[in-house]
């Protein structure tokens, strides 16, 4: 009863909070730094897995990464690899220490700006390192399973994330949609080299995921396994297919005007999380051996950093602050996205955030209010 006589409001205001660490930050770039902080939280975490602090870490993962490369950059991979096997624990409590700490300041926007291009740097490093340049000399890097690296798209968001005293993202909108689109066009050539069309190779990246004994093999094993014996029998076919979805991706997110761009955007990210789910095996984040979340998540992420700015919600006028409406007209009129309003916002800023779930509220009190007064309505 108290929900049918509740008075609706037709408008709702809606403050947004400023950034904090002495800088005044752009809501996109605030967004995306607290996100980037969970995700460099969360890989700090899985370096305290036992196998971590095993030779799993040296031979299976920083060992795997000089297979297949040329002679130059194995030799400089290696010296790495036998330091960190002499000194494993030593090695991993320092990963894992320094990407919580950065996880953290990330988190909280104390130390906002050191933390960012610390990541940065240890990004580019991992990427060398770690991940052997993302297995782009090998001659077997792909999309599929995470090339050109994960840790590469860690530093492409920390740098569109770093707070400046303009309040206006380095890296624009614009900026973000062209780096994605290079992705899948990158992504379309890859799959074009000769391993991805000998046999059953995407079906065996995908049964490799499986994992078994492991957590992953009880949760996710059964559909991998389908999916492994349904594409084993369309290697070519579905190949072909893959290089024309990335092209086609890539062509039409580089020339798409921004009131197009919202469905490439959702097809991006669709695309993504199936790549992550059958041939990246959701991360691996359920075999107790993984290091990092792969590249889906962070593709989704760096979609929804593309988004173009979009109107206050019908219903709901989302106020603006001065220093952040000057803010949301400066970068709209960076991007070229949409006139410059300053009830104009990111979908990752509270301010939408907040303003779309109070229309919702409003909508579903007017329904129950309906309802109560006329028996008629069910």
């Amino acid at each position: 009863m108290a929900l049918c006589n509740a008075t609706l409001t037709a408008r709702r205001a809606v403050s947004v909070p400023q950034d904090t660490g002495g800088v005044t930050g752009h809501p996109l770039g605030l967004r995306l730094r607290q996100l980037l902080g969970l995700v460099w939280l969360l890989d700090g975490l899985l370096q305290f897995q036992p196998s971590m602090f095993t030779s799993h870490l040296t031979t299976d993962i920083m060992g795997a990464t000089t297979q297949g490369q040329p002679g130059i950059v194995a030799a400089t991979l290696q010296p790495g690899i036998d330091f960190s096997t002499a000194h494993v624990v030593a090695v991993n409590l320092f990963i894992a220490a320094l990407q919580i700490a950065l996880g953290l300041c990330l988190l909280t926007g104390r130390f906002a700006r050191p933390a960012l291009m610390g990541a940065v740097a240890w990004s580019l490093l991992v990427w060398y390192g770690g991940e052997g340049l993302g297995m782009l000399l090998t001659g077997q890097a792909s999309a599929l399973t995470g090339a050109p690296g994960p840790v590469l798209l860690y530093a492409l968001l920390g740098l569109a994330a770093f707070p400046t005293r303009a309040a206006v993202l380095p890296l624009s909108r614009v900026s973000l949609r062209w780096f994605l689109a290079g992705f899948w066009l990158l992504a379309a050539a890859l799959q074009l080299q000769p391993s991805w069309w000998q046999t059953q190779q995407i079906s065996l990246t995908i049964a490799s995921n499986r994992a078994p004994g492991t957590l992953q093999a009880a949760l996710l094993g059964p559909s991998l396994a389908w999916a492994a014996h349904v594409t084993a029998h369309w290697e070519v076919a579905l190949n072909i297919a893959i290089i024309a979805m990335c092209a086609g991706l890539g062509l039409t997110l580089s020339t798409a005007r921004p009131q197009r761009l919202r469905p490439l955007l959702v097809a991006s990210s669709v695309l993504s999380l199936l790549f992550w789910w059958a041939t990246q095996g959701c991360g691996q984040l359920l075999t107790g051996g993984t290091t990092d979340v792969n590249s889906g998540p962070l593709l989704v992420l760096l979609a929804l950093a593309c988004w173009p700015a979009v109107p206050a919600i019908h219903g709901s006028r989302v106020q603006l602050t001065p220093d952040r409406a000057e803010a949301v007209q400066q970068a709209d009129r960076e991007d070229g996205d949409c006139p410059a309003r300053p009830d104009v916002c990111s979908p990752l800023d509270p301010a939408v955030l907040s303003a779309g779930a109070a229309y919702l509220e409003e909508q579903l009190a007017l329904y129950m209010s309906r309802t109560c007064l006329d028996p008629g309505i069910r």
